[in-house]
């Protein structure tokens, strides 16, 4: 097998990074890459900065077309799901006739976007006829294990992961791998929570504009405000905490569709307060560097996400910058943090319980010697050398 087509549906937040990672370490173990990506010269060029031969990659605009609707019908669903199928089938048609190539694996990136209840195996076998695997990022169904069954039945979201073709799949949360290879019967790779570890550029603009604003107190930091990641939570805490221990630093564009009236209402208040314990930037920042330089600058990244399963490559930053990070007690995020020491745990909506925390983590001096090796264990384990052993996993 040389040849594998590598799809992913999107191209916003960490997707780019995580792509390029995949196609490397793919490289690394001989095979010859095609990429389907929204924005190929994009992905191309982020290679090319990593210093990634890419004689032997192919790129194509991949263009996700499958409709979401609220309050729609099941067929109208289980269509789309099976025409995006198709879409990427006929992709992968065409970029091997024009390159000239025999694609005989595909990897999803995001195999999230492909699900669908009522879509089973046996269906998808008939719209996409390649052997195929990919990431799971979010399985939320797998932590409702009182209702798990022994198989995936048809009508329940992963049911299309017992087509004959499909080799196995790559979650992130270590906990859940045993129960999910059980509830498959195949292969359930364990892949690294990678994330871009460029380096920090300490003389970063708005670097310095928080160092400044901040006057020496101890800086609290979220980036990205989706719901789940807590930002209600801590524009709370941002009201109740000690002004003069405590710096509070929020930055990304808001979603403003996604929020409740009241959580929204709340939000808004406190940003057009122009509180001086915060300083709140409504812009996104790119991946890497811009990213890499604002996160290093925080005491302690919050990551008190609510309602949320899965893992996260901010506490992958955070542990590389050796940062303790408070976040919510549970799943995936909150066992890591427990089981190797990278902070402090506390109940998703507990203002009280984040300021004790804050607390804490401001009085302590450093890591200890225990601690520094917990961190660098879970940074290894969370490395993208890890990457060609579990693709080996599951390319067959």
């Amino acid at each position: 097998m040389r040849y594998i087509a590598l799809v992913e549906p999107f191209s916003d937040g960490h997707r780019l990074s995580f792509s390029a990672q995949f196609v490397k370490a793919l490289l690394g173990l001989g095979y010859k890459v095609l990429v389907c990506f929204p924005k190929p010269d994009q992905l191309r060029s982020y290679l090319e900065n990593m210093d990634v031969n890419i004689d032997s990659v192919w790129f194509v605009t991949y263009r996700f077309k499958r409709k979401r609707r609220v309050n729609t019908s099941i067929a109208f669903e289980v269509w789309e799901c099976l025409n995006e199928w198709r879409n990427v089938s006929s992709l992968i048609n065409h970029a091997e006739s024009r390159f000239k190539i025999d694609v005989q694996f595909v990897f999803f990136c995001w195999l999230d976007s492909y699900f669908q209840n009522y879509v089973p195996g046996k269906l998808i076998q008939f719209v996409f006829k390649r052997k195929w695997s990919g990431l799971y990022f979010h399985p939320k169904h797998l932590y409702q294990l009182n209702n798990l069954k022994d198989r995936p039945g048809i009508s329940e979201i992963d049911s299309l992961l017992m087509d004959r073709r499909c080799s196995g799949i790559a979650i992130h949360d270590g906990g859940m791998v045993n129960t999910y290879r059980q509830r498959i019967g195949k292969t359930v790779a364990l892949f690294p929570e990678t994330a871009d570890l460029t380096m920090p550029n300490r003389s970063n603009t708005l670097v310095n504009e928080i160092k400044n604003r901040s006057r020496g107190r101890h800086i609290v930091g979220l980036i990205g405000l989706n719901p789940y990641k807590g930002l209600a939570t801590l524009v709370k805490v941002a009201q109740k905490a000690d002004d003069n221990r405590f710096f509070f630093v929020i930055v990304g564009e808001l979603p403003k569709e996604k929020y409740s009236d009241n959580d929204l209402s709340l939000i808004e208040s406190y940003f057009t307060s122009n509180q001086e314990n915060s300083f709140v930037f409504l812009n996104s920042l790119e991946e890497g560097e811009e990213f890499n330089s604002v996160f290093n600058c925080f005491d302690t990244p919050f990551l008190v996400y609510k309602n949320f399963y899965s893992s996260s490559n901010n506490l992958t930053k955070a542990a590389y910058m050796k940062k303790k990070v408070i976040a919510s007690k549970g799943y995936c995020v909150g066992r890591d943090v427990d089981k190797y020491q990278l902070g402090l745990t506390v109940n998703q909506d507990d203002v009280d319980g984040c300021i004790q925390a804050l607390n804490t983590l401001s009085r302590e001096k450093g890591l200890t010697s225990n601690e520094k090796e917990l961190f660098l264990e879970y940074s290894s384990l969370q490395s993208e050398k890890n990457l060609p052993d579990r693709f080996k996993d599951l390319i067959r």
